[in-house]
């Protein structure tokens, strides 16, 4: 399938700055699931040291490269606590609160 993404800087309405410009893109076929992913399921992924989070063959090169000098272990909007047990050594930072998850 192939798609255009992207808005003119004319558009009425507001939009970030990687909003504008023209994109062509092809997407080849792919499953998504019905369901919504949880920060719980991703914790799952990001914590697989074989297939997870520190896999290169997840990422673009860009976000790779990103991941790699960042020396990022989990998404950066993620809190790690280290004075908790494993399940809960991750705390979500959301605008107004740091939850446990």
């Amino acid at each position: 399938v192939h798609v255009t993404l992207g808005k003119p800087r004319e558009f009425p309405s507001f939009g970030w700055d990687n909003e504008y410009g023209t994109r062509h893109v092809s997407v080849p076929p792919f499953a998504a699931s019905s369901y919504l992913m949880t920060n719980g399921d991703y914790w799952q992924f990001v914590k697989d040291a074989e297939q997870g989070y520190a896999t290169p063959t997840h990422w673009c090169e860009a976000g790779w490269a990103w991941r790699t000098h960042r020396q990022a272990t989990h998404p950066y909007f993620w809190n790690l606590d280290h004075d908790n047990d494993e399940k809960s050594r991750y705390q979500l930072r959301t605008i107004f609160q740091v939850l446990d998850m």
